[in-house]
């Protein structure tokens, strides 16, 4: 079961929060926002995309702003720090694009997996029983998981024998 919303809002915040401020007391030399790429992993994972990019924009900016404010490292000018800025949020942006890919494709595997999977169902009444053991109508379950949809008709065989007075 996944964590709940709140829980991972409360462990992104914590660990962004110890990242920033491991990034604040390192030396200028050493370069801690790669690490920063685990709370944008997981914002985008358990989130969202628009989660993840916002996680991407604070962190990044925050050490941007760092950056501009400490300015221990003569060599690093705003043009610079900039600069990084904005090929480190290219980065980032692509690996949020390409983690919420990778999580589509995993949600889109396990739905393949039950619709092929061996389905026991009910050779009178035609219903599924599902993961939980109970039974539910064959449209119902496939209608849960997947896209198809349902219209009703009848064929020549059941209308003969169920309206043998309509059907020829």
């Amino acid at each position: 079961m996944p964590p709940s919303k709140t829980h991972v809002w409360f462990l992104l915040a914590l660990l962004s929060s110890i990242l920033v401020y491991l990034d604040w007391i390192t030396p200028e030399l050493i370069q801690f926002p790669a690490v920063f790429i685990v709370p944008v992993l997981l914002a985008t994972w358990y989130l969202g995309v628009a989660e993840g990019v916002g996680f991407t924009i604070v962190l990044l900016g925050i050490r941007w702003g760092m950056v501009l404010a400490l300015g221990q490292d003569p060599n690093n000018t705003p043009l610079i720090a900039s600069a990084n800025f904005g090929i480190r949020l290219a980065v980032f942006g692509l690996i949020v694009y390409l983690t919420e890919g990778v999580k589509a494709k995993e949600q889109l595997a396990g739905r393949v997996k039950t619709l092929e999977s061996i389905l026991p169902i009910c050779s009178f009444c035609k219903r599924i029983r599902n993961h939980d053991g109970r039974w539910e109508q064959l449209e119902s379950y496939i209608s849960a998981h997947s896209e198809a949809q349902f219209s009703h008709g009848m064929c020549e065989a059941c209308g003969r024998e169920h309206y043998p007075d309509f059907v020829p």
